[in-house]
């Protein structure tokens, strides 16, 4: 077969019967490579490295993959690559920081274990999306070297509990989605992500407390607890989040909102259902922030289904 030299695009997706991609060496020219769906597909040839300037790899649903590439090294050019539902396959190459240009990681339900160290490399990296994977344990400390990182979805990881302190380290975190890991605890340097606006704890169903350093979230719009059900108890420094305007803790174990709630003047949704705390003596002491200032005492024992 003489080398598709021109050859800029090849799709095909849904290939139902494709078992190997094809040699990749007589295509320089190479930008978008679609395999989506190929449920048969076991292994990318080794070739796949050559392609320089290769920025669109899609094998969503790749269900039989196996063997992604050992080095990705030479893919110097690759914007986007998509290994969401790949169910077999359990290691990404350990030279994926040399992906310089990557913007973006889908590796939702996967059976990965961990992330390579070198990940941190990736300085350019806005989104990376990680849900679902059931056997990811740990997230490396190297993840401080996601400069450009945006957006983070770890949500549905059951196995994953903890976060690394790094975490805290990445300053241009807008989004971050963790709901339905096994974490106990967020990490103190949460507090230092001062352009964070939403955050997703929903269904954590081990967490049991949060850092009084959530006070130094000053972008924080929306605070998702539903579900915490160890969560019995909000610190008073959430009252500093002043930006916040949804906060949801229905179905958590909270029993007392801080006295410091009232201070959040630009909350405009609260949801308290299913929580087990009583309604409190007073809501006038609660939302007003002139009277909290004079008497900082406790919410009786918080609200539930009082409306």
């Amino acid at each position: 077969m003489q080398p598709l030299y021109n050859l800029k695009t090849i799709n095909l997706s849904h290939s139902l019967n494709l078992v190997n991609t094809p040699n990749f060496e007589g295509m320089p020219y190479l930008k978008f490579l679609f395999l989506e769906g190929c449920i048969r597909l076991y292994e990318v040839d080794p070739t796949i490295e050559v392609l320089e300037r290769l920025t669109v790899l899609n094998l969503k649903d790749c269900k039989n993959l196996v063997l992604f590439a050992s080095s990705v090294g030479g893919l110097k050019s690759l914007k986007v690559l998509n290994l969401s539902g790949c169910s077999k396959l359990k290691k990404l190459p350990n030279d994926m920081g040399l992906l310089e240009s990557l913007e973006e990681l889908h590796v939702n339900g996967t059976a990965i274990r961990e992330l390579p160290s070198s990940i941190g490399m990736l300085e350019r990296l806005p989104l990376l999306k990680m849900k679902d994977c059931r056997d990811l344990v740990s997230l490396p400390i190297s993840v401080s070297g996601l400069k450009s990182l945006k957006v983070v979805n770890i949500s549905g990881c059951s196995k994953l509990d903890t976060l690394p302190e790094e975490l805290g380290h990445i300053e241009c975190l807008v989004e971050v989605d963790v709901s339905g890991t096994s974490i106990q605890e967020l990490p103190c340097s949460i507090g230092m992500l001062e352009g964070l606006v939403s955050m997703s704890l929903r269904d954590c169903k081990h967490l049991v407390c949060l850092p009084s350093s959530v006070g130094g979230l000053k972008s924080l719009k929306d605070l998702n607890l539903s579900g915490c059900s160890k969560l019995d108890k909000l610190p008073d420094e959430l009252g500093h989040v002043a930006c916040l305007e949804k906060l949801d803790v229905s179905g958590s174990g909270i029993r007392e909102l801080p006295s410091s709630i009232g201070l959040l003047k630009n909350l405009k949704h609260l949801s308290l259902a299913r929580c087990k705390a009583q309604a409190p003596k007073s809501w006038n002491m609660m939302f007003n922030p002139f009277q909290l200032l004079r008497k900082r005492s406790h919410i009786p024992a918080g609200l539930s289904n009082a409306q």
